[in-house]
């Protein structure tokens, strides 16, 4: 029994790792080329705005994305569900 619960944890943690990479790397081809501005939605919710390379910063465990009121928000990759395009922020 023992020996079938480890299996099923390594199992787990497997799983669980090749996500994590795969989010970040979606968010990392996201920003590669030519940038357009994107959204990025979490499993509660929320979006988070991504007006330009500077507002997010990725990191090999986080994704933080910054506001423009200077304000971040660190989001753990295995939150993240989906990336979609955004039309910019107004200049004003």
């Amino acid at each position: 029994m023992a020996d079938t619960h480890g299996r099923l944890l390594d199992l787990l943690h497997r799983r669980t790792h090749t996500l994590v990479s795969m989010t970040i790397e979606d968010v990392r081809r996201r920003l590669s080329g030519g940038f357009i501005p994107f959204l990025i939605r979490t499993s509660d919710g929320e979006r988070f705005r991504v007006p330009h390379r500077e507002f997010i910063f990725v990191t090999p465990k986080r994704v933080v994305v910054g506001d423009r009121k200077g304000y971040v928000n660190v989001l753990d990759p295995l939150h993240i569900v989906s990336i979609e395009e955004a039309r910019p922020l107004p200049t004003k």
